[in-house]
């Protein structure tokens, strides 16, 4: 070991502290083998970092994803994620502009508290009252419930006022619409229908036209399609001096929602009926459902296809409707001079059948009833019955 009475070493210098000759031959020169290399000490100063004169080292902490430490306790993640930015801004060697754009974007990607904050949803643009993205906007505007339909029989449900196809995108609902602003509405026509909102997943858009002569009501649904069941249509000629929106059409349509989400779709020529008054009258007992194939459908407003029309039937026509609709529908085409039927539902019609009686019509009603299998069967135009 060097003398304690020569000049002490300078830190900075390593060669006044450091020997280079080999230890092996250091160990030679003191006169034995077996005694151990001599040690040098070197001040600590020499092995410090000049960076982390100012900087304490941090401890280094492990955990897992879902927040727990190795040894079982919930680690405070938020405060060992400040730590480590910290730390990894202090020591990086990056250039201060790069430090900036860094802090801007966060660390591991995630985004500053600005840019994480509302984030703007992207809607499509609506093409119109048929559009199934206009579905998306109207949830904000109404009360989230099964029905919006009002209690008062005088009262209409939401209109729709603005569709959002404007650069704002807004959609805009009118809460209680007055009867007679919507009949003026309806009178000065245009191009668009009126739409009504049911419910927020439910529009029905309604619009007075004028088919085959003869002034009608032209309801058509959007929203069915989201739950499986096709678009509804119903055609109904306006009444003499009718000022106001037949409403039952709008509780059948909500009806048939209701269903529809329980799994129960109307495909063709199916059919519903009424227990109690529809439309004004207890004659008017059903709705027949059928696709649209030779009709002229130039002067309606239509949903995109698939789609189905409904026809009001009356009481003594139900059985028919049951057992043969089909025959049902062209029994109606023949009466309105329309092939293959007509699309207009007729209020306060005569029935084109009469009662069955103990008729063959009046067993297979009957047999309907009480679940008896009606199997038809058709071969190149021929129907064939059986009744198991």
């Amino acid at each position: 070991m060097m003398s304690p009475a020569g000049p002490s070493p300078n830190p900075n210098v390593p060669s006044e502290y450091c020997s280079t000759i080999p230890p092996l031959q250091q160990a030679r020169a003191a006169g034995t083998l077996n005694s151990p290399p001599p040690t040098v000490m070197v001040p600590v100063s020499v092995l410090k970092n000049p960076n982390n004169d100012s900087c304490p080292r941090e401890q280094k902490r492990v955990w897992f994803a879902d927040g727990i430490l190795p040894n079982g306790e919930v680690a405070d993640t938020t405060k060992l994620s400040v730590t480590s930015r910290r730390s990894s801004q202090e020591f990086s060697p990056s250039s201060p502009d790069q430090t900036t754009s860094g802090s801007e974007v966060g660390v591991g990607g995630s985004c500053s508290p600005e840019a994480s904050g509302a984030v703007e949803v992207f809607r499509p643009p609506v093409s119109g009252p048929w559009d199934y993205a206009l579905l998306s906007g109207i949830g904000s505007c109404v009360q989230r419930v099964p029905s919006l339909l009002p209690d008062n029989e005088d009262e209409l449900p939401p209109l729709l006022i603005s569709t959002g196809e404007d650069e704002a995108g807004d959609a805009l609902v009118e809460e209680s619409p007055a009867p007679c602003q919507i009949r003026h509405l309806l009178e000065e026509g245009g191009p668009r229908p009126l739409t009504f909102v049911l419910n927020a997943n439910l529009l029905v858009n309604v619009k007075l036209v004028t088919y085959s002569g003869r002034q009608c009501w032209c309801f058509g649904s959007n929203g069915m399609q989201a739950l499986g069941q096709r678009e509804l249509v119903f055609l109904l000629e306006c009444l003499p001096e009718e000022k106001s929106l037949p409403k039952d059409l709008f509780t059948l349509y909500l009806n048939i929602y209701q269903e529809a989400q329980k799994g129960k779709f109307l495909e063709e020529l199916d059919n519903v009926t009424f227990t109690s008054s529809f439309l004004g009258s207890k004659d008017h007992a059903g709705m027949l459902f059928f696709a649209p194939t030779c009709q002229p459908l130039d002067d309606l407003t239509l949903p995109p296809q698939p789609f189905l029309f409904g026809l009001l039937v009356q009481k003594l026509e139900v059985p028919w409707a049951k057992v043969f609709p089909l025959r049902l529908l062209l029994r109606l085409g023949a009466e309105y001079n329309v092939y293959p039927t007509t699309l207009t539902s007729v209020r306060f019609r005569d029935s084109v059948y009469r009662e069955t009686g103990h008729t063959i019509m009046n067993l297979l009603a009957v047999n309907l009833k009480i679940g008896v299998t009606v199997a038809t069967f058709q071969d190149d135009g021929t129907s064939l019955v059986l009744i198991d």
